[in-house]
């Protein structure tokens, strides 16, 4: 039976977790295994919709430990959140996020106060062109 496997498969040896992957592996199990009880492979066969429906679960399934995978290692983490638990179990505290800040002293020329208002967005210009 093994020979009526159609050659457009698509078979990879190892890590192949895609759809088409693990849909074409599900199909051929069908066609090796199951031979003489299961030969309706039509696309609107109710079995080649819940292969389709298992084939997409685990594909989904296979993204999301891929995901877990990467954040495993401190080269390859997306988050903060993995970054910060992977130096912690190498005894490193990261700390938390700080936002920018400057310290601003002005000077004006006139000896006596009166009251100034800075508009939103307003930004001092220092030595140098720094903003």
């Amino acid at each position: 039976m093994a020979d009526s496997v159609p050659q457009t498969l698509n078979r990879v040896s190892y890590g192949a977790l895609d759809f088409n992957t693990i849909e074409d592996d599900l199909l051929w199990q069908l066609q090796v295994q199951f031979a003489a009880v299961y030969n309706d492979f039509s696309t609107s066969s109710l079995g080649i919709m819940l292969i389709d429906i298992v084939s997409f679960g685990l594909d989904t399934l296979s993204f999301y430990l891929d995901r877990r995978a990467t954040d495993l290692y401190l080269a390859t983490a997306r988050t903060r959140k993995s970054v910060a638990r992977l130096c912690r179990q190498l005894g490193y505290k990261m700390g938390g996020a700080v936002s920018a800040s400057a310290d601003l002293t002005v000077g004006l020329a006139v000896a006596k106060p009166f009251a100034v208002s800075v508009p939103q967005y307003f930004k001092f210009q220092g030595t140098n062109g720094l903003i």
